[in-house]
């Protein structure tokens, strides 16, 4: 009855049925859920095969994980506490043409693709042609410091970004009580972006997760051997885990249940993130 009376009043008006651009963004949405949803299946399907019918090297993929979590984690300590400043720095201490300068700079920054920082990284290593090994401790430090530099850029524009819709009220009434801009800075506008500092925190641990260029150019230098190399490495995470796998021909076994743990650690750093800045914003309420 809803769908007739819906017809006979447009018949009635004149109207006609078109395929506009609400109905094509309608259909390219739900296009893409389902070739998400469809890829989703796969890893799915393919990591209970393995459970199921595949003796797993379990301490393999336990080591792959706790790696890659220690690296992603390096690489935040490294990249938060630097890009926390520079945020604070271009949003309450800068002149306006210099945090204008600084944020540009750090936009371009972000723009560098991640292979190029890990070929620097090869250079500063010595991985030129000689045959040098560099201690694993080193190289796996050497990663950390990559991957923040990659990480930087993104966090510090996310806080930046947070950091100029802290209510100015707050800095007025600090500012009336007679504190300084430090002092504004240390009891006002910190407290009132801890959340937003946690949450910028958890996303570069996602996307730290989710890089696998930089890893991948330091460990096969680092085993100065095929992609099959030495296990022990500390740079062994787990999207190396996952090209030696494909190189062995493991299409069947552990890759995919290493494939759908790096999704499952990358979606659960993201939602504790979210989950930060929902707790912010009721804060700001």
């Amino acid at each position: 009855m809803g769908i007739q009376s819906t017809k006979e009043k447009l018949a009635s008006t004149g109207q006609t049925f078109r395929f506009g651009p609400e109905v094509i963004l309608q259909l390219a949405t739900a296009a893409t859920l389902m070739v998400m949803a469809a890829v989703a299946i796969f890893v799915v399907k393919g990591a209970v095969n393995s459970v199921l019918l595949v003796n797993l090297e379990s301490g393999l993929i336990l080591m792959a994980a706790v790696n890659s979590v220690a690296i992603a984690a390096g690489a935040v300590v490294i990249a938060l506490p630097v890009g926390l400043v520079s945020a604070l720095y271009i949003t309450e201490l800068a002149p306006s043409q210099s945090a204008k300068t600084f944020w540009t700079a750090i936009k371009m920054l972000s723009a560098v693709p991640s292979v190029v920082i890990g070929f620097i990284g090869l250079v500063w290593l010595g991985y030129t042609g000689s045959s040098q090994v560099t201690s694993p401790l080193r190289t796996s430090v050497a990663a950390s410091l990559l991957l923040a530099l990659m990480v930087y850029p993104p966090l510090t524009s996310f806080l930046i970004e947070h950091l100029r819709r802290i209510p100015a009220s707050l800095r007025a009434s600090s500012y009336a009580l007679g504190a300084s801009r430090w002092q504004t800075i240390a009891y006002t506008v910190y407290p009132a972006a801890r959340s937003i500092i946690a949450a910028a925190g958890f996303f570069g641990l996602s996307r730290a997760m989710g890089d696998t260029a930089i890893v991948l150019m330091l460990w096969q230098a680092a085993v100065r051997s095929s992609l099959v190399g030495s296990q022990g490495s500390r740079l062994f995470t787990i999207p190396t885990a996952i090209i030696m796998g494909a190189e062995r021909g493991w299409h069947h076994s552990g890759s995919f249940l290493m494939a759908l743990l790096i999704v499952i650690l990358s979606l659960g750093f993201s939602a504790l993130g979210r989950r930060f800045m929902q707790s912010h914003w009721r804060g700001q309420e």
